[in-house]
């Protein structure tokens, strides 16, 4: 029991990890950075890439005549690519 009457269960081992847990752990923080940079640069890239493309959509839905006579940048194309590239870019 502590000093406020509420019985409190003590550890029966030390919670300080030893020297050989800590270099395990630093071995694998070190192996596993290269991939876990790798997927957050990924994401990035999708994010501003998607990004990107909800400014040129919401550009079209305002002014859709701009670049009309180009059929695969019309607003009915780019919209899905937009919602996919931002959907599944971002989620890879």
């Amino acid at each position: 029991m502590n000093a406020t009457g509420i019985p409190l269960k003590e550890p029966a081992v030390s919670a300080a990890a030893g020297d050989t847990e800590q270099l395990e752990r630093a071995l694998i923080d070190a192996s596993t950075r290269v991939p876990v940079l790798i997927f957050y640069t990924s994401a990035m890239a999708w994010l501003i890439l998607g990004t990107l493309l909800a400014g040129f959509v919401s550009f079209k839905l305002h002014t859709p005549d701009l670049l009309s006579d180009i059929s695969f940048l019309t607003w009915g194309r780019v919209r899905p690519v937009h919602m996919n590239v931002m959907v599944y870019g971002w989620a890879s």
